[in-house]
């Protein structure tokens, strides 16, 4: 208590420290970075590869399993993800929480330069930090034509603006890891041939790439001449308007020049996706932030870069850029609504102390005890390297009722000194004094349940690690100001006394009534069976079903659409796009209800597609979404939607309510067979849920096959190579190396004429040695038919993944039921014995965050149970201590269920934790009953009047520090708000477990601590009674 006498005898002091505590803890809450969520992105890697023009099948059976072969076994990986698609397909890599990425990066380089030698023109794989899936855009904007502009293809009129001026000006934007054009067109030299001509001159394809891969600069090594060393080079390179000089062949004893059978020139690559912005085109940019970035802060950069380039380069060419995405709108709008809650919360439990103590100087003592307390928490992060997030928000939230107990308690024990007539520094020295062991004992317990919190794995470790902080610092901060601000301030705040406890006949009435419902040991016993018992029976009969994260919706919908098999971009754009716009024309104008305030359209690859769309008025999403399935997104063959709202709790860039699928096996016709059996059963099992397939379960991308007549091919001197190298010639085009301008490196492409039908390939020539002139169609039969539009693989395994998130007021645990015991029988029935089903995404983090939290809630039961036994020094008294468990566990589940009465509300993650923190703060009122009564019986004082006594002088700061804990939370339950439903079940079960605990605790205590009472002792009490009031 040393620390106690030296603040009490030097106020100026103490108030210099808190002053200097305020500031530190502002420039702290200043410079946290602000973000939506705390950084709970697993570690993962990214390899991406691109081979132009190659299909699935091929990227897969060339590229893709080459790199799993050699990734598998590297250590700490999780999953291993890979995706085969036209052109191009990548692996990801996830890894558990806690690996060296620095390491694993440097590991899978070594690695991939071991693969064996890749197709010419297949680029080198490349490897990012982070997943292609689970980007953390913090921001994307379209760059449209003001009128006056008419150009009709911004992305190849404009690449160069784009990737000279705007790319480098948003990369220096601070906390932008990546700027990725999405809607470009990069250059190529294009080297385009008249086929016939080239046959008739005796040349082929191949011998034109040969040719244009030669013109190269080639190093020869180093020679001395003399006193002096040279290099000696080739100087092979040709800029591209001297390629049209090289010699491709000899005819009649004179060169054939490349310019005489072939054009050649620099031109855009064929577009790959277009973007609207309210119906006008668009030129798409996204960005991605870096983990320690603050997403306000960037956003505000990104901001001014984009007004810098409007009022300049973009101006100058008619051209205007503006926000299709901005992340720091969700992030100021739920943090908002959590520092509202903050305030009124940090109001009402003042207005409730008002109401008892009445004492304005004493009130503003412990008033001030609530910032000092939240300032250690807000410096403990930024120490820490945390950032500023709904959820340590919502842990300084739920703080803000519950650190005043330790300087109420003090302050009120101070009081009751002073109104009995002892000094001031005597009250204060001895008040605290008497109950600082409670005090700490409740103080430990509360920190010590937040232990299991904070050594939790995964993404659920990550996610509570904030709230677990910021309330275990703030609770340990709350004693060390009870200890030393409340005595410094009570020579100012007692120095015109305090008025007579206008309530204390409510406190004697509560002692009363707690005595006389224990008085009899019939009824003690009765009551602690009863109690105890029936909180078990409610607890295990009213339990909400389980959910993964609560259900926060924003205010966008996404409508992602896989457009039809084999539709080209250009189709897309021509006629999908401009009906979808149309349509949504008089939304976006108002005319019709629902008002839409704007809207992005984009697609890719002529594949699929995504509409953004933001309703005017917030209260109008469920009937866009309703107007966007049943009027807009109609009428399209072969077209598939999926219209879903946004989802704030986007953890690792996923829905986490959103259930994955798996089926995985060789045979492709039959995972597809058993995944579209699950696509009929879902939503029978679960009416209103829309699943979605990856990769679509149809083979039916057109394919135009050509079967090689072996014979001929070797008859005419030729191998299936350069058959295959002329047909990549004569459709998407035949690499042929590499132009480097200096500044640039474009990729040379070889292309013959264009057709339009499988009967002009098959009557494209093929110059052979041995056999003169020969078609396509003499060295390969055509055949038409189908194969997939894109693959995907899973560990290794060939998988198709279907996808579905249950409706708003479903949880995910009675989801999961109804699929495990509607659908899942009917899948397997399809299924062959050589593939399997299993759960991925939210349904299986669900099992395992459930197994975690059981594990922790026992641990912190252990913790608190050895905690209390070690302070009390008595292992009966704790286990007296956490009898009362039971019943404010059952008030956390009432408070739930009478929650849900006004909306849906399960039993998620965030919940239970509240379980976990009512844990540490319901026994602190048995603690205060314990060590008071313990005390007096140590003093001399019988059992029976000892029980009374802790009940008479502790009703005060027991019935204040439940109030105003209930009342700090209030407005987490009851305000509505962007995020409202993250805090309303985790407050509520806070709240309403302290509640109930607080009035149950009141008559069960009182039984525990009489259990074994005699009517001799009961005699000894009354007579210590009578002789204490007449003395």
């Amino acid at each position: 208590m040393r620390i106690t006498e030296i603040s009490q005898s030097n106020p100026p002091a103490v108030a210099a420290a808190a002053l200097i505590l305020l500031l530190f803890g502002l420039l702290a809450l200043f410079k946290l970075p602000i973000q939506l969520l705390p950084d709970t992105r697993q570690p993962q890697l990214w390899i991406e590869v691109g081979w132009r023009e190659a299909g699935p099948a091929e990227i897969e059976e060339a590229l893709i399993e080459p790199i799993e072969d050699i990734i598998r076994g590297l250590p700490g990986l999780v999953q291993m993800r890979s995706d085969a698609r036209r052109g191009g397909g990548g692996v990801g890599l996830k890894f558990e929480v806690g690996t060296d990425m620095t390491r694993v990066m440097l590991d899978v380089v070594s690695r991939l330069n071991t693969l064996p030698p890749l197709p010419p023109d297949a680029d080198e794989p490349r490897v990012f930090a982070g997943d292609n899936w689970q980007g953390s855009n913090a921001a994307s904007l379209l760059v449209r034509p003001l009128p006056g502009n008419q150009t009709q293809d911004i992305a190849a009129t404009y690449q160069k603006l784009m990737e000279e001026v705007v790319e480098p000006r948003l990369a220096r934007v601070p906390g932008v890891s990546r700027v990725n054009l999405e809607g470009g067109r990069p250059q190529e030299v294009q080297i385009r041939f008249d086929a016939f001509r080239l046959a008739a001159l005796g040349l082929t394809p191949q011998q034109l790439a040969q040719t244009v891969i030669s013109a190269r600069d080639a190093s020869a090594g180093f020679v001395d001449v003399g006193r002096r060393q040279f290099t000696v080079r080739l100087a092979g390179r040709e800029p591209v308007a001297r390629l049209g000089e090289l010699i491709v062949g000899w005819s009649d004893d004179r060169p054939l020049y490349l310019r005489e059978v072939a054009d050649i020139r620099v031109a855009f690559q064929e577009a790959q996706a277009f973007s609207y912005r309210n119906g006008v085109p668009g030129y798409y940019i996204t960005m991605q932030r870096s983990s320690e970035s603050n997403t306000v802060t960037l956003i505000e950069g990104v901001k001014a870069a984009i007004e810098e380039l409007n009022n300049g380069p973009l101006a100058r060419e008619l051209l205007f850029a503006d926000l299709s995405w901005d992340a720091s709108v969700y992030v100021k709008r739920a943090i908002s609504f959590v520092q509202e809650s903050l305030i009124i919360g940090i109001f009402l439990a003042v207005i409730g102390l008002w109401y008892f103590l009445r004492g304005p100087r004493a009130l503003i003592v412990l008033g001030i005890s609530i910032p000092l307390s939240l300032c250690f928490a807000v410096i403990t992060l930024q120490i820490l390297g945390r950032t500023l997030n709904v959820i340590s928000l919502a842990g300084l939230a739920f703080s803000t009722g519950i650190v005043i107990d330790a300087a109420l308690i003090v302050q009120g024990n101070i009081i009751r000194y002073v109104q009995e007539g002892r000094g001031a520094v005597e009250a204060t020295l001895e008040g605290t004094k008497e109950v600082m062991p409670a005090l700490v004992a409740s103080m430990l317990t509360s920190v010590a349940i937040f232990l299991p919190v904070l050594f939790m794995q995964g993404i659920e470790g990550q996610l509570f690690k904030d709230l677990a902080i910021t309330m275990s610092v703030s609770y340990a901060a709350s004693l060390l100001v009870a200890m030393t601000l409340i005595p410094a301030a009570n020579r100012w705040a007692l120095a015109r006394g305090m008025p007579a406890d206008q309530h204390q006949h409510w406190w004697t009435a509560m002692a009363r009534a707690g005595m006389r419902a224990t008085d009899h040991p019939t009824l003690r016993w009765g009551l602690i069976g009863t109690l105890v018992a029936g909180a078990c029976a409610f607890t295990a009969a009213l339990l909400p079903k389980v959910d993964y994260l609560p259900v926060a919706q924003t205010d966008l919908i996404w409508n992602n659409f896989r457009l039809p098999p084999g539709g080209n971009l250009a189709t897309v754009r021509d006629e999908f796009a401009p009906q979808v716009i149309e349509r949504l024309r008089p939304h976006l104008e108002g005319t019709k209800h629902p008002a839409v305030k704007y809207y992005n359209l984009s697609s890719w690859a002529g594949q699929w597609g995504v509409a953004v769309i933001y309703p005017k008025d917030p209260r109008d999403m469920d009937e866009m979404v309703r107007v966007l399935r049943e009027e807009i997104m109609v009428g399209y063959p072969d077209t598939a939607i999926f219209v879903q709202r946004g989802s704030l709790l986007n953890v690792e860039g996923e829905n986490q309510r959103e259930v994955q699928l798996y089926f995985q096996g060789p045979e492709l016709d039959a995972l597809m067979r058993a995944a579209e059996v699950a696509m009929n059963a879902i939503p029978e099992a679960i009416p209103g849920t829309y699943p979605q397939p990856f990769p679509a379960l149809e083979l039916n991308q057109p394919e135009i096959q050509l079967i090689p007549d072996e014979w001929r091919i070797s008859r005419a001197g030729l191998d299936r190579g350069t058959v295959a190298s002329a047909l990549r010639a004569y459709t998407g085009g035949l690499w042929a190396g590499e132009y480097f301008d200096g500044n640039q490196r474009l990729d040379i492409i070889l292309k013959g004429n264009d057709w339009d039908t499988p009967e002009a390939l098959a009557e494209m020539p093929v110059m052979t040695p041995g056999a003169g002139v020969q078609t396509v169609g003499d060295l390969a039969r055509i055949e038409l038919t189908v194969g997939p539009s894109q693959l995907a693989r899973i560990n290794g395994r060939r998988t198709v993944q279907v996808n579905f998130e249950p409706p708003a007021d479903m949880s995910l645990d009675e989801a999961i039921e109804r699929i495990e015991t509607q659908v899942e029988p009917k899948v397997r029935a399809a299924l062959p014995a050589n593939a399997q089903m299993t759960y991925a995404g939210s349904a299986n983090q669900l099992h395992a965050a459930l197994s975690s939290m059981a594990q922790n809630f026992a641990l912190a039961l252990v913790i608190l149970f050895a905690l209390m036994a070690a302070l009390f020094r008595s292992v009966w008294d704790s286990f007296l201590v956490m009898l009362v468990l039971p019943v404010s566990v059952a008030g956390g589940v009432a408070a739930l269920r009478i929650v849900g009465l006004f909306g849906f509300q399960a039993l998620d993650l965030l919940t239970m934790i509240g379980f976990i923190i009512l844990l540490g703060l319901v026994v602190n009122a048995a603690i205060l009953l314990v060590d008071q009564t313990r005390a007096r019986e140590r003093g001399g004082v019988p059992r029976r009047e000892a029980v009374r006594q802790a009940l008479e002088t502790r009703a005060r700061p027991i019935v204040l520090s439940t109030l105003t804990a209930v009342l700090g939370m209030l407005p987490l339950i009851a305000m509505p708000g962007l995020g409202a439903e993250i805090y309303r079940g985790l407050a509520s079960v806070v709240a309403g477990g302290m509640l109930l605990g607080t009035l149950f605790t009141w008559f069960l205590m009182p039984a525990l601590l009489r259990a074994g009472e005699t009517e001799q002792s009961r005699s000894l009490a009354g007579g210590f009674a009578e002789a204490k009031q007449r003395s």
